[in-house]
């Protein structure tokens, strides 16, 4: 029985990486378009860990590096997650090269399409939790973990003005098989994932606004429903979001930007007895701050505050 609930969800597993709250510290994380928006380089590096004392626990690393190039209109990048889950016993590695091209629509509106390859190995180390009924009939073939290795693309495009973005992104675009080695009977095709990301900036006096909202998953289960709002004055930041999909948790975020260097915190207490002691992140990001000479965009600035 277990194999067959392992099988259910390995079409999930190849779009599973969106699983962070902490959008604006690493955007083209979420979606590809998103590199080298603010122009100069920047690197992020974020850490997450889920229900620590949970069976289904999960820590994540994920890092990437962009810039832009905006005197040919574009943006590059690189992305990188590692990711533990049921106690270390599934093991996820994903990479994606990033390349996007800028429209300019209007005087202040522009469209940003972009995309590239993506791997992701998933190594399995334990056969009695997920392949026992599977190879019980079959001992010659029981190894000590299981290596699937796949090559995918995937794209997005980003619409934004001064103080508006919208951001669609869609991985496993090929949809590639899903295969580990040695197990030729395990054999699935993943499912695309999509996901939409928007928000919104405005100010008040010495305060900046960014409510915003994200939705990621596969078609007809998108398990990342998230609304949430930040709040910036000066160099401090804090924020919250509800994650709807599971009302098992709230999420609250303090921030701080100063100079080349933003640090961000997340603490996502349990409210439902099911996640107990609920989830934190944690995220460091250096970027370059000075304003490209060819542009001075509202949005840049406020993207590069954002946490």
């Amino acid at each position: 029985m277990k194999v067959f609930q392992f099988l259910s969800v390995l079409p999930l597993m190849l779009w599973s990486h969106l699983c962070v709250a902490q959008m604006m510290a690493n955007p083209a994380y979420f979606n590809p378009a998103f590199a080298g928006i603010q122009e100069n380089p920047r690197a992020a590096f974020q850490y997450q860990s889920q229900w620590p004392v949970q069976d289904w626990n999960s820590r994540n690393m994920i890092s990437s590096i962009d810039m832009g190039l905006p005197s040919i209109h574009s943006g590059v990048g690189i992305a990188a997650q590692h990711e533990e889950t049921v106690d270390g016993k599934i093991k996820r590695d994903y990479a994606n090269l990033m390349y996007n091209y800028e429209i300019k629509l209007s005087q202040n509106r522009y469209l940003r399409i972009g995309g590239g390859p993506t791997i992701y190995r998933e190594i399995v180390t334990d056969y009695q939790l997920f392949f026992r009924d599977l190879l019980i009939h079959n001992p010659e073939v029981i190894k000590p973990e299981y290596i699937s290795l796949t090559l995918d693309m995937n794209f997005g495009m980003v619409y934004y003005t001064d103080k508006f973005y919208l951001g669609l992104d869609m991985s496993n675009v090929l949809q590639t098989n899903f295969q580990f080695h040695g197990l030729s009977s395990v054999n699935v095709s993943g499912s695309r994932g999509l996901s939409i990301q928007t928000g919104y900036y405005f100010t008040r006096g010495q305060y900046v606004f960014n409510p915003y909202f994200l939705l990621a998953g596969a078609p007809g289960d998108y398990s990342h429903v998230w609304p949430g709002i930040n709040i910036r004055r000066g160099i401090f930041s804090f924020g919250t979001s509800y994650p709807l999909e599971s009302l098992n948790s709230i999420n609250f975020l303090f921030g701080l930007s100063k100079g080349i260097f933003k640090i961000c915190y997340i603490y996502g207490p349990a409210i439902k007895s099911f996640s107990k002691y609920g989830s934190q992140e944690i995220s460091l990001v250096v970027q370059l701050n000075k304003l490209h000479p060819v542009s001075d965009k509202p949005m840049i600035g406020f993207l590069r505050n954002s946490l």
